[in-house]
This record gives structure tokens, C-alpha cells and sequence, in this order.
């Protein structure tokens, strides 16, 4: 798979202008944060893929039924993933002070290689402060 900068999604590319490939372990871990980011709907090859971040999770204004629907759904997207053998830990949190979520997993994939995971979702939402 074409290699993209995690940063700024855009398409990495070599000093000589080729573009970067990435290695087994790089592709899974790109795929799922692509899988883990996508809102769902907003692909429109398939508007049921992603996860329904903006029209379900950050409508939620309880924080514990929020974090458990954020892991229900992270559970689901590794789960269909094609080189996904196993969760080995999944954590989820809110400061509500930054409005930001956290998500930190870990999985093994089906080489028996593992890939740890984690990322904050900024701004998610008012509801993250109980308003």
C-alpha cells in the first residue's frame, strides 16, 4: 500500500519523487487508522464504513455509554479487519478539559507481530462536558 504520512495524510514520497510503500506491519497499522478516523458516511464509495463519530458517539452525553460505544466500535472495525488475530488491550478516555478522547490499543495480527495504537481525537464534542 501506498505509504501516507500519519500527521497530515498526505503521500509520502522518496528523495527522488517515487512514492513510499510501506512493509506489512506499516500497511495494517495505516489501514486501521484510516478505518479508526473515518466518520461514518463520508466515504462515498461505501457510506456505512467508519465509525459513526459525529451522527451517534459525540451526540452522547453520557460519558460512560459514550466510551462504551467508542470501544464497540473500534472492537467491531479491528475485528473485520483481514490481518486481525487478536485484541490484546483496548483503553479508552476523555479530558473533558481539552475535549479531546484518547484511544490506546493493541493487537496482534495474523503474522504474530503486534501493533500498539494510540491516538487523540481533539475538540470531539460538547457533550464530552456535559453540557
Amino acid at each position: 500500500m501506498i505509504k501516507f504520512n500519519p500527521e497530515t495524510s498526505d503521500i509520502e514520497l522518496s528523495e527522488s519523487g517515487s512514492l513510499k510503500t510501506n512493509n506489512y506491519l506499516e500497511d495494517v497499522a495505516q489501514r486501521i487508522n484510516f478505518k479508526i478516523n473515518l466518520d461514518k458516511g463520508d466515504w462515498f464509495r461505501d457510506r456505512n464504513a467508519g465509525i459513526p463519530w459525529t451522527s451517534e458517539i459525540f451526540k452522547i452525553k453520557n460519558k460512560q455509554k459514550q466510551l462504551e460505544r467508542v470501544k464497540y466500535f473500534i472492537k467491531k472495525e479491528l475485528e473485520n479487519d483481514e490481518d486481525f488475530e487478536e485484541l490484546l488491550s483496548l483503553n479508552v478516555e476523555v479530558d473533558e478539559q481539552k475535549r479531546s478522547l484518547f484511544i490506546n490499543f493493541s493487537i496482534k495480527c495474523k503474522n504474530g507481530k503486534s501493533i500498539n495504537f494510540t491516538q487523540e481525537k481533539k475538540e470531539v464534542s460538547y457533550a464530552l462536558r456535559g453540557y
